[in-house]
């Protein structure tokens, strides 16, 4: 079956919220992604947003919201240049000011798998749903397909998987996952770029070891 990584994103959640978001120098947020002509900034629901429109998707997004701070991208290396870039930004700013205490992070990961010997609804049908169902023979022409697992994976009192199965666009044979790995662990501020590089190694090993055979054996 062949495998791959679609996306990475790192979320960390403040210590205490950021009552006023610092206001980031216009020229350094539209260089961000190298291609000031494809990145967009500006205020959302959720705070102040960069987000570059190029040719990929999910598109590479960095959000720092009152409650949050989060990167996004195809590429791991990517997100640790954001986040690096970022913090460095933030420091300058607010002259060394800004308070980067977390009181719980993310490591979150999306994937996909194809090449399933079924059509992928039905694949997650039988898998996940058939079982619990009571299937009688007036319904065994019943065909049943799914198109949304959700469910989590309680690691341990701090720490949890929280997991969404669909099958893949446009792959009839292809199932997708968005695995987030919530830590409710205090960071004394933003990790170092090797750091995080570390913690997603780490995740990843788990989810190729353990976590793929739960979800596909």
């Amino acid at each position: 079956m062949d495998y791959k990584i679609v996306s990475y994103s790192f979320v960390g959640v403040w210590q205490k919220p950021i009552l006023q978001i610092p206001l980031l120098d216009k020229k350094f947020c539209m260089d961000l992604f190298n291609d000031p002509y494809n990145t967009n900034t500006g205020m959302s629901n959720g705070g102040f947003v960069i987000n570059y429109q190029g040719k990929t998707n999910p598109s590479p997004t960095v959000l720092i919201g009152p409650e949050r701070i989060m990167f996004l991208s195809q590429e791991l290396e990517q997100v640790l240049d954001l986040l690096e870039k970022i913090k460095a930004e933030l420091l300058k700013v607010t002259n060394n000011n800004f308070p980067m205490k977390l009181k719980a992070y993310g490591i979150n990961t999306e994937h996909e798998w194809v090449g399933l010997d079924m059509q992928s609804s039905s694949w997650l049908s039988k898998k996940f749903v058939i079982g619990g169902l009571n299937i009688k023979e007036k319904h065994k022409n019943y065909q049943v397909l799914t198109t949304d697992i959700n469910f989590q994976i309680i690691l341990d009192q701090n720490q949890k998987l929280v997991i969404l199965l669909q099958p893949r666009a446009n792959v009839p044979n292809g199932i997708f996952a968005s695995i987030n790995h919530h830590k409710d662990e205090i960071l004394e501020t933003l990790p170092e770029k090797d750091t995080l590089n570390e913690l997603f190694k780490e995740e990843i090993a788990l989810i190729k070891k353990d976590i793929s055979n739960l979800i596909l054996k």
